[in-house]
C-alpha cells in the first residue's frame, strides 16, 4: 500500500496478626486476596494504592476492552490512566488508543513516526506519517509513565528503512513500514526538498520504479 500525503495498633495485637498470617495458605480464593488485605492493614495509603497500581498496570475494564476490539494475539503492554486511575491511554504490541471527542481513536505503531512528552503543557504528542489523519494528536496524562520509551521500541519494530530519493522535481523521503500482527508491507512517501508534485503521474512512475529498485537491494519482502 502506497501512503502519499503533499507538503503520556498496638503492639501486642500487631504481633497477634502477623503470626495468624504467617500460616500457610492452602485456600487459594483466600491466597489471592492475601496482598491488598495484608496491605490495608500494615501498610500507609499511598504504598497500598502504588502496589495496587502495580499489580493492575496492564489491566483494563471487560468493557473497554470490547470496546476497543483488539486483533487475535493482540497485547496490552501498559496503559495511561488519570489522577483517579482511570484509562487515558492503553498502548499494545500493535497500536496506540487513546480517549478522545470521538471515543477511542486507533493508531497503529506503523503509523506513528514519533512520540514524545511536553514537560511545559504536561502533554504527550504524538506525530503521525503521511496518510495518516490526524498528523498530530495530543494526549494528556498526569505524567509521561514509560510510554516515550514503549513508543520508541514499537516504531523501530515496525520500521524496514528509510532512504532519501533525488528526482529532477525534488527530492523525496521514503520509508518502509510492517504493520504488527498482520505484516502488510507499507510504504510513506514526503516531500523533503524542491516542489515534487506528488499527484504527477510521470513523477509516481519515477518513486514507484526507485522502490521497486529499493526491494531489491534491501530484500524486503512484502
Amino acid at each position: 500500500m502506497l501512503h502519499i500525503t503533499p507538503p503520556i495498633p498496638r503492639t501486642g495485637e500487631a504481633d497477634a496478626q502477623t503470626t495468624a498470617h504467617a500460616e500457610p495458605m492452602t485456600n487459594p480464593e483466600v491466597a489471592a486476596r492475601w496482598p491488598a488485605f495484608r496491605l490495608a492493614s500494615v501498610c500507609p495509603g499511598w504504598l497500598r494504592s502504588a502496589w495496587l497500581w502495580l499489580m493492575g498496570g496492564r489491566t483494563i475494564p471487560l468493557g473497554l476492552r470490547e470496546l476497543l476490539a483488539f486483533e487475535p494475539g493482540e497485547r496490552v503492554l501498559t496503559v495511561g490512566r488519570s489522577p483517579e486511575h482511570e484509562p487515558l491511554l492503553v498502548a499494545t504490541d500493535r497500536a496506540l488508543y487513546h480517549h478522545g471527542d470521538t471515543g477511542w481513536p486507533r493508531l497503529g505503531w506503523e503509523q506513528i513516526a514519533a512520540v514524545r512528552w511536553d514537560e511545559a503543557t504536561g502533554q504527550l504528542i504524538v506525530g503521525c506519517l503521511p496518510g495518516t489523519t490526524p498528523r498530530r494528536t495530543v494526549v494528556l496524562l498526569p505524567g509521561p509513565g514509560t510510554v516515550q520509551e514503549l513508543a520508541a521500541e514499537r516504531i523501530t519494530h515496525t520500521r524496514l528503512g528509510r532512504w532519501t530519493l533525488p528526482f529532477d522535481e525534488g527530492r523525496v523521503q521514503v520509508e518502509a513500514r510492517r504493520t504488527p500482527g498482520t505484516g502488510e508491507l507499507l510504504w510513506h512517501i514526503t516531500p523533503t526538498g524542491g516542489q515534487p508534485d506528488l499527484a504527477d503521474d510521470g513523477l509516481r512512475r519515477k518513486i514507484e520504479a526507485a522502490i521497486a529498485q529499493l526491494v531489491l537491494a534491501s530484500g524486503i519482502t512484502g
